[in-house]
């Protein structure tokens, strides 16, 4: 009896320690309530610094052409995911707790917060990782969606070129060049693959170059495919191994891909000498046709996007059936054109909509619309990353402004190119010019540059005007918000003025819309230097005459097909301004022009103007003045266009004849 009573004893004496223990928790819970809740943010900020600084890893990996952990990937994402459900749990609990003073409110509080913040801690423990990455395998012979394009006629036409012109004896070297994102890669490892397949080469090697061109890695990469292994340290030692090795008898295919600049071919160790037994033939990708000259390719072809049925039939192989759903069907549609026949945003685009909802769909059209990529889950690096590269390899500055610029055109525009040196010489962007004429060459010669890089193609009948790809735009429109704090918006569906805290900061604003009811009473921007507002039917205008005085540091200032009773007065007060464009625009009195003493370039073209006010005569640093178009102009006053000794361009309609003169038998001539 005495030993029952004993183990009952020893029950009751255990079961009174857990319940003490555990009422000292619970009120520990509610002792330590702040603490919780402190110790959970402080936490939670160390979560955030420990995933910046992993995703600063990832990054490098990424511009190092390495594939990213899945571990690695999946921790991120748990992190953003932990990260919002703290943050909502901080924002939401926390906030009742202000309001509302109870105790079992008190202490639910405390103990999530206790034991998020465990979970936090694991988390951020689970982030040490000691590899982020690994180097991407040597492309195989094969690819994922190689079924897909050769079915396609756009891609046919350049395999069967790229064919032929291997069984030329007298060609040895071939080019393919297109912007980032085409398939280039995919063109030629296809052709590798046909190639071997039907024994027209013995051996088909392949080496990607990138833009850090390494002759000791291109050397270890063809070395690697051939079997072969270098014995020499030096470069020079290793290039004659591989020579020796890849000139023999059999006949053998080199595949450089993703070739940025000139290639030493000699140097690297590939013996390339047309009719020459025992040496190679090599195929080249580059985005930069320039590249082919320096190297003198023989034959090389440009890979231009896929047709608007060919897009649309990858678009629907990567989207599976849910494009056949009725409440997706015409998002698909939009979506897939707004992509612009470029395979790498279809397919990145496609993949990061596969299963989604018609909510996800919709944001994903509204995104590409706005130009951003980079809101779209999983296609910035993909598409955005791979067409900034284009954009920071430029070798000019003053062509990274050229490409810049053209973004501040419509969708779709036939963009002028004295448009671009106009704004160019406005903002001081070109390098090394002093006039005009000297402006407009260099800017042919950046626009070349970009047409070989394929950042811009050739407009549709005026060898003046370029175009723009869609998709290079709207990537090229976040890299200039993102550097230059542009701020760029087009289309019909534009009604209201971008919110202040949206536009204040902007350094460029562009504004193309169907009509906008009310501008601000004052543009209070005072980092802006150029400003473009087009309105389509020439009902919109600026009503309110201090609309520029938060604007003094304005140099560019473009505003096309807008309503004018009268300029704002606040426009005399742009004492920094260079270049002024009144293009289409309804005028009735300029003469207040008379103050911009800095003006250097005036447009009317196009405008209803009937006489050009005698005070532009003041405007002594004017060097291009522009009266094209102007199919109401009457009458050019006396000595206006004599006082503007700086002119260098002139521009009048033909038939003008309207030129007032001071006396009889004082004659005056069109320039």
């Amino acid at each position: 009896m005495e030993t029952a009573n004993a183990a009952v004893g020893k029950i009751v004496e255990q079961i009174t320690e857990w319940l003490m223990k555990s009422m000292v928790r619970q009120i520990g819970y509610l002792v330590h309530y702040k603490e919780n809740i402190e110790k959970l943010k402080e936490e939670i900020g160390k979560l955030d610094g420990e995933r910046s600084r992993v995703q600063v890893r990832v990054d490098e990996a990424g511009n190092d052409a390495k594939i990213i952990e899945d571990d690695v990937r999946r921790w991120l994402t748990k992190v953003d995911k932990m990260k919002e459900e703290v943050d909502k749990f901080l924002g939401d609990q926390v906030q009742e707790q202000k309001r509302c003073f109870i105790f079992s409110s008190r202490y639910r509080v405390s103990k999530e917060a206790k034991k998020k913040t465990d979970a936090v801690t694991k988390l951020k423990d689970d982030g040490k990782f000691e590899t982020i990455a690994h180097p991407a395998p040597t492309p195989e012979f094969g690819f994922q969606y190689s079924a897909y394009y050769e079915t396609f006629d756009s891609r046919a036409s350049i395999f069967n070129k790229i064919m032929k012109a291997l069984e030329d004896n007298n060609v040895n070297l071939i080019g393919l060049y297109g912007i980032g994102g085409v398939g280039k890669t995919t063109t030629v490892v296809q052709v590798g693959k046909q190639v071997k397949k039907d024994g027209i080469f013995d051996e088909v090697v392949m080496a990607v170059v990138s833009q850090n061109v390494n002759a000791r890695e291109i050397q270890g990469k063809l070395a690697d495919s051939l079997g072969l292994k270098l014995e020499k340290e030096a470069e020079d030692g290793r290039a004659g191994e591989l020579w020796n090795r890849l000139n023999n008898d059999k006949k053998k295919l080199v595949i450089l891909d993703d070739v940025w600049e000139e290639l030493n071919l000699k140097a690297v160790g590939i013996p390339v000498t047309a009719g020459i037994k025992g040496c190679c033939k090599v195929v080249l990708t580059s985005r930069n046709q320039g590249v082919f000259q320096k190297m003198k390719v023989q034959n090389n072809f440009q890979l231009g996007v896929l047709l608007p049925p060919e897009s649309w039939n990858l678009f629907k192989k990567m989207v599976g059936n849910s494009v056949d759903n009725p409440k997706i069907k015409n998002y698909a549609v939009d979506v897939c054109k707004e992509c612009g026949g470029l395979p790498v945003a279809i397919l990145a685009v496609a993949a990061a909509l596969k299963d989604k909802d018609e909510h996800e769909w919709a944001d994903a059209l509204k995104q590409l619309r706005d130009s951003m990529l980079k809101n779209i889950e999983g296609v910035e690096s993909t598409v955005y990353s791979s067409l900034e590269l284009s954009y920071n390899h430029l070798p000019f500055e003053d062509a990274k402004w050229c490409f810049l610029l053209c973004c501040l055109f419509r969708e779709d525009a036939e963009i002028s190119i004295d448009d671009l040196v106009r704004y160019g010489m406005g903002l001081r962007v070109i390098q090394n010019v002093d006039t005009l004429e000297e402006a407009r060459n260099r800017v042919h010669k950046l626009v070349g540059t970009l047409k070989t890089r394929c950042l811009l193609l050739e407009g549709s009948i005026d060898k003046n005007k370029v175009k723009m790809h869609d998709v290079i735009r709207d990537v090229g429109i976040s890299i200039a918000k993102d550097k230059e704090a542009f701020l760029v918006k087009h289309g019909v569906d534009l009604k209201e003025w971008p919110e202040k805290d949206v536009y204040q900061r902007s350094r460029v604003i562009s504004l193309r819309y169907e009509n906008i009811d009310e501008y601000p009473d004052e543009l209070e921007c005072s980092e802006l230097n150029t400003l473009v507002l087009e309105c389509r039917n020439n009902a919109s205008t600026i009503t309110s005459h201090a609309f520029f005085n938060g604007t003094r540091e304005l140099k560019v200032l473009d505003l096309s097909r807008m309503l004018f009773r009268s300029l704002p007065s606040s426009l005399s007060n742009l004492s920094n301004l260079r270049m002024l464009c009144l293009r289409d625009c309804k005028l009735e009195d300029v003469s207040m022009l008379k103050d911009l003493k800095n003006l250097e370039m005036l447009s009317f073209r196009g405008s209803d103007i009937k006489r050009l006010a005698p005070e532009i005569r003041h405007l002594t640093r004017l060097r291009f003045l522009d009266l094209r178009n102007c199919n109401h102009l009457r009458v050019i006053p006396p000595n206006v266009i004599s006082s503007l000794y700086r002119l260098e361009e002139l521009y009048i309609p033909p038939w003008f004849n309207g030129w007032e003169v001071e006396a009889i038998n004082i004659e005056r001539s069109r320039v």
